[in-house]
């Protein structure tokens, strides 16, 4: 590019330059020579020209010239800055062009000023550029900033731009709350305030572990009040004393169902209240269905309690008689011998519960047709249980009854003969207990203790006997000398 050249005059009349030629200086600087706006040279301090090429400058850059120049008598304008690929020449008075210095990087952008305060805010200096291409005119890159007019404070230097800080890693909320990033705002998640989401409570302690029950141990059942379970024993104890069979048997399922969701299964008390159950449906005439009761109840009881446990023990009582009465007497037989010897392990020889062994042993014997053992089994119990339980005991009625029904067939199969002291007594007892299905059949066994006694008109002698004796003293008074 041919170098751009000003006309000599522009300036009027410039003496010759007799020093050598400027070396290039930095954009936005003067020289430590120059004095009232004129270089080392005699040139202007915008001496340096910056003619654009005829087609880019525009026909308002001529109307625009003299506005700038006015601003330039009140203003210090900076020097227009050496754009990238441009020569730059001086003129002097002959017009001759100087030595083009040599091109000089241009300088790092300055960092922004600061804002003025919103105080009383100075005139604005306008300066009016030419409306030329990029890269010509004055630039604003690398220039010094505009000095205010007199009598305004001079405005802040701009402090150069702290760095980027990274942002910080995201910090991790409470338990229950997003990680909340320290982003801009309006960019990622909001933050949640503090006050607003509670902390997630603290995670509960690991619970101990339950040790694993062994092999067949019964569930614990639940727990039921004291006061509970004795008004349930109450209720179970008073169907003793229900008139009939059958309202024992209502009250006792009922009872024993109550007793099974309250206290469990495997109760004790519960289980003794099915065992009565089974007892007294074998009583109201359903001894199958008592045979399979007891067994379930067996199971259980054998399960939770132990199979040598006494109420174990007495279930299977209970159900050997029910086999019994329910036409399986060789069953029952079989079951009784063999809890007898645990019967007499567990509670000794003499418990009521081993001597009522004996005697439903004695009965299941009988119903398998062997009258004579039965009947010698009965006469050496009795006795027995007298001494060790008393006479009142209901084990000695039992007993007693037992052994009167069997007379009648032991004498038939014995061939008649004398009647023990016993056998008296138990025959006795079965008249006053009236132990008996019909009228009919209690004529026809007084008119068999008749026979074996050799006494005649019994019936009257029964009828006038006080409630309050016992079956010995009215023995004495039926059979005694008249």
């Amino acid at each position: 590019m041919p170098p751009i050249e000003e006309p000599a005059d522009r300036f009027g009349q410039v003496p010759e330059p007799t020093a050598p030629a400027v070396p290039p200086q930095a954009p936005g600087t003067a020289d430590a020579a120059s004095v009232d706006g004129l270089s080392a040279d005699g040139l202007p301090a915008d001496g340096w020209a910056l003619a654009a090429p005829a087609a880019a400058v525009p026909a308002a850059a001529a109307d625009v010239a003299p506005a700038a120049e006015e601003a330039a008598q009140d203003y210090v304008l900076p020097a227009p800055a050496a754009p990238s690929g441009i020569r730059l020449a001086k003129t002097g008075a002959g017009g001759a062009p100087a030595p083009a210095p040599s091109p000089t990087p241009a300088p790092a952008p300055s960092p922004t000023p600061a804002p003025v305060p919103a105080a009383a805010a100075p005139p604005v200096a306008t300066v009016l550029e030419s409306a030329v291409s990029q890269g010509f005119g004055p630039s604003a890159a690398g220039a010094p900033p505009v000095q205010p007019p007199a009598g305004f404070p001079p405005a802040p230097l701009a402090q150069p731009a702290p760095p980027v800080q990274p942002a910080p890693p995201a910090s991790a909320g409470p338990v229950g709350v997003p990680a909340q990033s320290a982003a801009l705002p309006g960019f990622g998640p909001s933050p949640v305030p503090a006050g607003l989401v509670a902390p997630a409570p603290p995670p509960a302690p690991a619970a101990a572990p339950t040790p694993a029950a062994p092999h067949g141990a019964v569930p614990a059942g639940p727990e039921a009040p004291a006061a509970v379970r004795e008004l349930l024993v109450r209720l179970r104890d008073r169907a003793d004393e229900a008139p009939t069979p059958d309202a024992a048997v209502h009250l006792l399922e009922s009872v024993a169902r109550e007793m099974t969701a309250l206290l469990g299964r495997y109760d004790r008390d519960a289980l003794a209240a099915w065992r009565r159950l089974g007892d007294r449906r074998c009583a109201a005439g359903d001894p199958a269905g008592a045979v399979h009761l007891l067994g379930q109840v067996a199971a259980d009881a054998a399960q939770a309690l132990g199979p040598g446990d006494p109420d174990t023990l007495e279930v299977r009582l209970e159900q050997a008689r029910a086999l019994g009465e329910a036409g399986d007497p060789f069953g029952a037989v079989h079951l009784l011998r063999e809890v007898q010897p645990a019967l007499v392990q567990a509670l000794g020889p003499y418990d009521a519960r081993a001597l009522a062994s004996q005697a439903r042993l004695a009965h299941a014997v009988a119903l398998t047709g062997d009258l004579v053992s039965a009947f010698g089994m009965l006469l050496e119990l009795i006795p027995v249980v007298q001494h060790h339980l008393g006479p009142a005991h209901p084990l000695v009625g039992e007993a007693r009854c037992s052994l009167g029904r069997l007379v009648p067939q032991w004498r038939r199969a014995a061939g008649g003969g004398g009647l023990p002291q016993v056998a008296a007594v138990a025959m006795v007892h079965r008249l006053l207990v009236w132990d008996f299905a019909s009228d009919q059949e209690a004529d026809a066994f007084l008119t068999e203790l008749e026979r074996a006694t050799g006494h005649r008109s019994l019936a009257a002698r029964l009828a006038a006997v006080p409630e309050e004796m016992t079956a010995e003293q009215a023995a004495q008074s039926m059979l005694g000398p008249a």
